[in-house]
């Protein structure tokens, strides 16, 4: 963030509110990309170059504890979604362990005039935990560890069967490698 965004937030002239991208893949294998923010209304913005229209949650998801620091520490982030349409059919219908999150905070004026945006965190989804007990209770949490977790990954963790496929069409060694890997097969290196 610049200088007058953080004056602005300290005079309290500003609000805040967070930006989380997730790109997951469907059923097809195209990847999907997901927008959402914190605010009451849909925000059409361009962050880090590329137009998105930012899907309102209002207040429909939290953030854990960011923390920073130096070193090959691997970090994690947790971020917890109320139950909503939108973020049941990506955990339900969409393949997002693995997936590239990136977290951004971004300053609005009091008019709404976007003011800066700062990248926050960003990371892969490391674990996408969802309850949906009989009694009611709903949860739906991803856990997005910093760039530190690829250095753990193994080289069986980026293969897969579609790319052994490609190399050998009769070749079904990697066919139930996902279940068998943590669902890790297709990792993207962000």
């Amino acid at each position: 963030m610049d200088g007058l965004a953080i004056e602005l937030l300290a005079a309290g002239s500003a609000r805040v509110q967070y930006l989380i991208y997730a790109e997951a893949v469907d059923g097809s294998g195209s990847v999907v990309g997901f927008a959402v923010s914190d605010d009451a209304v849909d925000l059409d913005l361009t962050v880090d170059g590329i137009a998105r229209v930012y899907t309102a949650l209002e207040g429909g998801f939290a953030l854990g504890q960011i923390t920073y620091g130096v070193g090959t520490e691997i970090r994690s982030l947790e971020i917890r979604f109320a139950q909503n349409a939108a973020v049941d059919a990506l955990f339900r219908s969409y393949q997002i362990s693995g997936a590239p999150v990136v977290v951004h905070r971004a300053a609005f004026d009091q008019g709404g005039a976007l003011l800066a945006v700062g990248r926050v965190w960003s990371g892969l989804v490391d674990d996408a935990p969802i309850v949906d007990d009989p009694n009611g209770a709903y949860r739906a949490m991803i856990v997005v560890s910093d760039a530190s977790r690829q250095g753990t990954l193994t080289l069986g963790g980026y293969k897969s069967d579609a790319s052994q496929r490609l190399r050998s069409t009769g070749d079904t060694f990697f066919q139930y490698g996902s279940i068998a890997a943590g669902a890790a097969a297709d990792t993207w290196r962000g």
